[in-house]
């Protein structure tokens, strides 16, 4: 019997250390790939299958709304969260009611807080 195949994650933050605590703390439960350029990583949704998006909302050139907006253009069913150090915005909340984002994200966020959020979105997930 072979074991369940973890889910591919995608993250995308233009902090690197963000990136690294993400990689830190997930490693165990996603096939997890990061980026910290947008352009970069929307080259890579094209290229690549990926379960799940974790996406900052404040990135240089390219906020986390405009690059799901993006995205919903290539990949219009990929689950998506909106990761942000802000406090719920009207952006924020438009994203999720125009089905850009399932969910925002408060930072700082806990392993625990992420993995139920994703056992929620996808409750037939592998993990």
């Amino acid at each position: 019997m072979s074991a369940p195949r973890l889910l591919r994650a995608f993250a995308v933050d233009d902090e690197p250390s963000i990136l690294a605590t993400f990689r830190r703390a997930f490693h165990r439960d996603f096939q997890l790939a990061t980026e910290c350029d947008p352009l970069r990583a929307l080259a890579q949704l094209q290229a690549c299958e990926f379960d799940v998006l974790f996406v900052d909302y404040a990135m240089p050139g390219m906020n986390g709304v405009a690059f799901l907006e993006r995205v919903r253009r290539m990949r219009p069913d990929l689950p998506a969260f909106l990761v942000t150090a802000h406090a719920p915005s009207a952006a924020t909340q438009d994203a999720i009611a125009r089905g850009l984002a399932s969910a925002v994200i408060p930072k700082p966020w806990t392993r625990q807080d992420i993995l139920h959020r994703v056992d929620a979105l996808l409750p037939t997930s592998p993990r």
